[in-house]
C-alpha cells in the first residue's frame, strides 16, 4: 500500500523536493493516515508539511473533539497546525446553500487561504477509490458529460490526492496495523446527503450485481479521462480559435456552429465557467448546444444571470444586465434570491414559520404566496407567449392569458413586460398583477412558504 502511495507522488502528482505540502485534515481515518504517510515519507521526499484542520461546528461536542484530536496529533508529530471554527449551518443558510455545499466551499477556501499565507505548493486530501467511485456515481445519476465521468483527479488546481487508486479496506488495513487512532463521524453513517445515500444504500445493492462494481467504476473514469485529455486539448485548440473574452460577455464565431457537438458543448461548458467560474450543468449545455444549432430568435436565459443570444454575424454569452430588450427576455431560476427582470427586481424568499390570514389579504398586486414544496426547480421566468394557460384562484379550469389581461384591464403595454412564473414541468404558478394560481396556492398542510414579490 505505501508503495503504491509513494508511486502516486513520484509519477502522478507534481511534488518536488524542497515543497511545502497542507494536509487537509478531518480527524477521519483516511486523512490522519495521509498525515501519517506524508509525515513518515517527509525526508524521504524532501518535502515539508503543515496540518489544516476546518470545524463545521455541524456535531457539537463532537466537532471540538474532532478539533483537538488533530491538534495533539499535529503536536505529538511536531507538524505546524492550523484550524478555524466556521458556522456553516448559519453561512449556508444565508447564502441559500446546502450544507454539503457550504462544507466543501467554505472549507476550500480556508485552506486555500492557509496555502497563500503560509507559502504552501500544494494542498493535499485524502479522497480515495471508494470516493472516486462515489464521485463517478453520483456525476452520473445527476447527469454529466465526459468531464464528470472523468471524477476527481490525482492532481488538479494544486489539489492532490495521493490515495486515490487505493482502497478503503487497504486504507483500513494499515491504520490498524500501525494501530493509529482516528475520529468517527457519525454523521457519515446517516442518510440525510446525497454521497452518503449512494455510500450506504445504492452502491451496496449494486455491489450484489458485480462485487467489483467500485472498482469497475474507477477504471471507467480513468478510460473515460484518457480520452477526455485527447478533447480537452482539441477544445483548446478551437477557443484560443473562435472564442473571445471581454470583461463581462464572451463572443463566439459562428463556426463554433459548424464543429462537432462533443466540442461545441465543451466550449459552451469552457466559456461558461470563464464567464462566471462556475460549472454549467449538463441539462443547461444541452439546451444551449440546442439554441447554437437551431439559432433560435430570443435569448435563452442560464443560471447565474447569463444570457445566451444571436447578435449580428456574433453569439454571445452575457451577464450584463442593463442590455436585457425586456420585450424578449427569459430566465431560469435555480435557487431563491433577487434577480433583475425587465427593469424591476423579482426577490423570491423562503418563509418557514406559519403567517397571519392578514398578511395575505394585505398583500399588494405584485406579490404572491406559493407551497415551496409543490414547486418543480429550476424556474422559469419568461415573458407571455400565445397559448400560455393560467389557473386562476379558485377555479380549476385553465384559461387563456389574452383574455384574462383584458379581463383584469391590464395595459396592452404592460402586457409583454410582466414577468410570468413556471415551474420546471411548465405549470405557470405567479404573474405580478394576477396573483398565484391556484396549482401552487398554499393550504393548511403548508410547511414552507414561497413569497414572491416584483417591484
Amino acid at each position: 500500500m505505501e508503495d503504491i502511495f509513494l508511486k502516486n507522488i513520484r509519477e502522478k502528482i507534481e511534488i518536488k523536493p524542497g515543497y511545502k505540502i497542507l494536509v487537509a485534515v478531518s480527524g477521519g481515518m483516511d486523512s490522519v493516515l495521509l498525515l501519517y504517510l506524508l509525515n513518515k515519507y517527509s525526508q524521504e521526499l524532501g518535502i515539508n508539511i503543515e496540518a489544516a484542520h476546518v470545524n463545521h461546528m455541524l456535531r457539537g461536542k463532537d466537532s471540538d473533539k474532532d478539533q483537538e484530536y488533530v491538534r495533539e496529533l499535529c503536536d505529538k508529530w511536531s507538524i505546524p497546525f492550523h484550524t478555524i471554527k466556521i458556522d456553516v449551518k448559519k453561512i449556508s443558510k444565508k447564502n441559500k446553500w446546502s450544507l454539503e455545499e457550504g462544507a466543501r466551499k467554505l472549507r476550500y477556501d480556508y485552506l486555500n487561504n492557509i496555502k497563500g499565507k503560509y507559502g504552501c505548493n500544494k494542498i493535499a486530501v485524502a479522497h480515495h477509490q471508494k470516493d472516486q467511485a462515489e464521485t463517478i456515481l453520483m456525476h452520473l445519476i445527476r447527469g454529466t458529460g465526459a468531464e464528470g465521468l472523468r471524477g476527481m483527479f490525482f492532481e488538479k488546481d494544486d489539489i492532490v490526492r495521493p490515495l486515490l487508486n487505493i482502497t478503503r479496506e487497504d486504507i483500513e488495513k494499515k491504520i490498524n496495523e500501525i494501530k493509529l487512532e482516528y475520529r468517527t463521524d457519525k454523521s457519515n453513517l446517516q442518510t440525510k446527503h446525497t454521497r452518503n445515500k449512494i455510500r450506504l444504500k445504492l452502491l451496496p445493492i449494486l455491489k450484489k450485481y458485480n462485487p467489483q462494481i467500485e472498482n469497475n467504476l474507477v477504471k471507467t473514469g480513468e478510460i473515460i479521462g484518457e480520452d477526455n485529455s485527447f478533447i480537452q486539448s482539441e477544445v483548446d485548440k478551437f477557443y484560443k480559435l473562435l472564442i473571445e473574452r471581454k470583461d463581462q460577455y464572451i463572443i463566439f464565431n459562428k463556426k463554433v456552429i459548424e464543429l462537432h457537438p462533443a466540442i461545441r458543448r465543451r466550449l459552451i461548458i469552457e466559456a461558461y465557467k470563464d464567464l462566471t467560474h462556475k460549472y454549467l450543468e449538463y441539462k443547461y449545455v444541452i439546451k444551449a448546444d440546442d439554441y447554437l444549432e437551431n439559432t433560435y430568435d430570443k435569448k435563452l436565459g442560464l443560471p447565474n444571470d447569463v444570457k445566451l443570444y444571436f447578435k449580428n454575424n456574433e453569439i454571445l454569452l452575457d451577464r450584463r444586465t442593463n442590455i436585457i430588450d425586456i420585450m424578449d427576455f427569459e430566465t431560469i431560476i435555480d435557487k431563491p434570491g433577487q434577480y433583475e427582470i425587465a427593469d424591476k427586481v423579482l426577490k423570491l424568499e423562503i418563509i418557514t414559520e406559519k403567517l397571519e390570514k392578514a398578511i395575505y389579504n394585505n398583500r399588494s398586486e405584485s406579490e404572491g404566496y406559493v407551497d415551496f414544496n409543490n414547486l418543480s426547480w429550476p424556474l422559469l421566468v419568461r415573458n407571455r407567449k400565445a397559448g400560455d394557460i393560467f389557473y386562476v384562484m379558485g377555479d380549476k379550469t385553465g384559461r387563456k392569458l389574452k383574455k384574462l389581461f383584458i379581463e383584469k384591464k391590464i395595459d396592452r403595454e404592460n402586457r409583454d413586460k410582466l414577468p410570468l412564473i413556471f415551474t420546471e414541468n411548465g405549470e405557470l404558478v405567479f404573474i405580478p398583477g394576477l396573483g398565484v394560481s391556484e396549482l401552487a396556492k398554499i393550504n393548511d398542510n403548508t410547511e414552507i412558504i414561497l413569497h414572491f414579490s416584483y417591484r
